[in-house]
């Protein structure tokens, strides 16, 4: 009898043992089985409470970690990640979705899916009317809707194109809940799983507080996203206003502006390096009888087509642009005189090899070429490299005798006429 007291006593006293760990927060405790009497069962009691505790804490720290991401603002996309990847050791679920209302009340529209399945039938931006839906019954009710045998629900719905689809990839039964924030409904929260009755047993307390927390983010969310949405407008604005700026809009290249710009950087890095700076000044010969004779549409036609004549004669580290009116400005780096006038006549051969034809009429298309080249060795040489080539392009269009232009510079041939300047 002493012998049966004192095994009564130890097996209390672990079960003792097994509160005290509880209270502690240790969840792990195991208790022997001996005898079907009611201290045993005390203990398979108190074993099933430390495995429902354990589970609740889990659920907690994962709550207060969501909690914490809708403090911090993040997007929907990564809260609804986050809890895809860290609650699914808690509850079961194969695939987590988001779908939103739209802002009509009359929409629902899928905004986010995660499934182990290969494929997703009902992916982000599938929508499907809200009235008279069964999703309008869930907001209507406020509670959680658990559907443990889809297939069955769906004979008996075949009408259903969502439940169709969601069978299609594999899913048997779901659970729904609805996502209202400040009192306002404002989408859904599906969890799917490929067992059947998967939801029976659990309570719906942690999936309303998920929800719940889930809700509020989405607020935040969706006007982040708005503001983000409109941040990146007003950026895209801003590029579009600083290109304008740089750019000619007739033919889209860098304008005065940037030319001028350009042309500083190369004299700045070729005064450092004491390199040559190259400078073409190119002009369309008589663009004005060409406006005079087919009109302001022909002459912008003819400007076009020479600054797509000329980019395809340029270089990749050249710097062509529209300098004034029908003036072009080619930028030249490391260019001595010899490799300028190379250059110039690569341009001039760029026009003259190809007729141009307006509307079915030929236009003659030909330029002058003003070019220019030396070492920077002044303060104001960006000033006197324009000059100079400036010049050379003005006795270019004086000399229209192609004879004395060719024998300006043998090299120079055809119609371009072209003389250079040494500034050093």
């Amino acid at each position: 009898m002493i012998e049966h007291d004192d095994a009564q006593r130890l097996r209390i006293q672990r079960c003792i043992e097994a509160v005290r760990r509880l209270r502690a927060g240790h969840y792990d405790i195991v208790l022997p089985e001996t005898t079907a009497d009611p201290i045993d069962d005390l203990g398979r009691e108190l074993v099933a409470l430390a495995g429902t505790l354990d589970r609740r804490h889990r659920e907690f720290a994962q709550l207060q970690g969501l909690s914490e991401r809708v403090g911090e603002g993040v997007f929907l996309a990564e809260v609804l990640q986050g809890i895809f990847e860290g609650f699914r050791d808690l509850i079961p679920f194969n695939r987590l979705g988001c779908a939103l209302i739209e802002r009509d009340s009359r929409t629902v529209v899928a905004r986010w899916a995660r499934s182990d399945a290969e494929q997703l039938e009902i992916y982000a931006g599938y929508s499907q009317p809200l009235a008279g839906s069964s999703l309008e019954e869930i907001l209507a009710s406020g509670e959680p809707r658990i559907l443990n045998d889809l297939e069955a629900y769906l004979a008996e719905h075949p009408e259903s194109d969502s439940t169709r689809r969601i069978v299609a990839e594999g899913i048997h039964s779901s659970l729904t809940c609805p996502l209202v924030a400040h009192g306002t409904p404002v989408g859904f929260l599906f969890f799917s799983s490929r067992e059947r009755h998967a939801y029976d047993a659990l309570h719906p307390e942690t999936f309303l507080r998920i929800a719940r927390q889930l809700s509020l983010v989405i607020e935040k969310s969706l006007l982040y996203e708005e503001v983000f949405t409109l941040n990146q407008r007003l950026l895209g604005i801003q590029r579009d206003l600083e290109h304008q700026a740089q750019h000619d809009t007739l033919t889209g290249l860098p304008n005065r502006r940037a030319l001028q710009s350009r042309l500083e950087d190369e004299i700045a890095r070729a005064t450092r390096s004491r390199s040559p700076v190259g400078l073409l000044l190119v002009d369309v010969d008589r663009f004005k009888q060409v406006n005079e004779a087919h009109g302001h549409q022909a002459g912008d036609a003819v400007l076009q087509a020479v600054a797509a004549r000329l980019q395809r004669g340029m270089r990749s580290f050249e710097c062509l642009g529209r300098w004034d009116g029908e003036e072009f400005m080619l930028v030249l780096h490391d260019a001595d005189q010899e490799a300028t006038l190379s250059a110039a006549e690569r341009m001039r051969a760029s026009i003259a090899d190809e007729r141009f034809v307006h509307e079915g009429t030929h236009i003659p298309l030909t330029v002058s070429i003003g070019a220019t080249a030396g070492i920077p060795d002044h303060p104001a040489w960006v000033e006197l490299l324009v000059h100079a080539a400036d010049n050379a392009l003005y006795r270019a269009i004086v000399w229209l005798d192609e004879d004395e232009a060719s024998a300006a510079y043998d090299s120079l041939s055809g119609e371009m006429h072209a003389t250079t300047r040494s500034l050093s």
